[in-house]
């Protein structure tokens, strides 16, 4: 059984008594606790525990948030850059079709006449040459291919002029028709093909 030890004089009270039974000083106050009282105790701890969790979760959740948040901004100007960087060389490659075009018809040898050029979508410029001397009829198209094609891909992988078609993983149409204006075939330059 618990006691209660008079402050004045030492004596052992029981817990109950207010007042010393020896001398009669009041004697310290004991808290006394309920059955209940311990579980009350945790459950106080335990909410404030909780609390300290929520504000600490709440607290990674927005940095979470801005971590996202930031990641968001970091692609977008990214992609913003790309865009803008794209739109500056395809508005290059319309003003080289341009400035080509101004000069053609032209010929670039004895048959081959360049009639145009021009900016595709997709990241394609394309020329339109003329056999003037062919016609579709009398001409083996597979072997003339064959033949040029060759110097058309060894061409875009070394002149300076295509550097910047090279530099920016353009594909490079070269289509020839015959005089009559007749499609004869297209020579497609990958980038796989001049890297």
């Amino acid at each position: 059984m618990e006691k209660n030890k008079c402050n004045n004089c030492g004596t052992d009270n029981p817990i109950t008594n207010k007042y010393c039974t020896r001398c009669g000083f009041e004697l310290p106050k004991i808290q006394t606790i309920t059955k209940d009282e311990p579980i009350k105790e945790l459950t106080t701890k335990k909410n404030v525990i909780l609390e300290v969790l929520k504000k600490s979760t709440k607290k990674r959740k927005l940095s979470v948030k801005g971590m996202i948040g930031i990641a968001i901004m970091v692609v977008t100007v990214n992609l913003v850059q790309q865009y803008r960087e794209k739109m500056v060389y395809n508005n290059a490659m319309m003003d080289i079709a341009n400035e080509i075009n101004k000069s053609c018809p032209f010929m670039v040898d004895s048959i081959t006449r360049l009639d145009s050029s021009v900016s595709l979508s997709g990241n394609v410029f394309q020329y339109f040459y003329t056999l003037i001397t062919v016609d579709k009829e009398s001409i083996d198209i597979v072997e003339l291919k064959n033949r040029v094609e060759p110097e058309i891909i060894n061409f875009v992988k070394s002149s300076p002029k295509m550097k910047i078609q090279r530099d920016h993983k353009t594909t490079i149409d070269y289509s020839y028709f015959d005089r009559s204006r007749k499609h004869l075939f297209t020579i497609s330059v990958t980038p796989d093909k001049y890297e």
